[in-house]
């Protein structure tokens, strides 16, 4: 049997990505992992906004602020899995053959993602391209980008 792993976040563009991926593997005997990295910051290490550099947030130094936000973060990242696999049983992937994953970041999200596709044996891995700029991506690497760098012995599909 096949094994896809498809890495989202809670972006439309990750949610494009399983819409493709569905759209091909549909109806096949293929097993589909949906996995989401989530960031949780080390309790009292992080006091401000400005030290989450990639994410779009705001606060100053309220620790019941912060935990609100990773609480609404969790839940939106388990909205995205949850829509990624209706998704794939509407496409008809049985549901047998959707395993979601929620994982908290260890070594960084594309690396948590490439320890997930070694790991877990899978032959493909899907993930969509975020919207950043030519310049940011290049300054910064984007996931996809790093993906593509050091996936191995797998297919690996970037969905605009």
């Amino acid at each position: 049997m096949r094994k896809v792993l498809i890495a989202i976040d809670t972006s439309e563009n990750s949610l494009k990505a399983v819409e493709y991926a569905a759209g091909i593997i549909g109806h096949s005997d293929v097993h589909v992992t949906l996995f989401h990295v989530f960031f949780k910051a080390p309790y009292g290490q992080i006091v401000r906004s400005g030290d989450l550099p990639h994410h779009d947030v705001s606060f100053d130094g309220s620790t019941g602020e912060f935990k609100r936000w990773l609480g609404t973060q969790l839940m939106a990242a388990e909205r995205a899995l949850e829509k990624g696999r209706r998704i794939l049983a509407d496409a008809g992937i049985q549901n047998e053959n959707i395993e979601v994953k929620l994982s908290e970041s260890k070594e960084g999200v594309a690396r948590d993602i490439l320890s997930e596709l070694e790991n877990g044996g899978h032959d493909t891995i899907v993930v969509g391209r975020r919207g950043a700029s030519g310049i940011r991506r290049f300054l910064t690497g984007g996931t996809a980008s790093k993906i593509i760098n050091h996936a191995r012995n797998c297919a690996v599909w970037v969905v605009e």
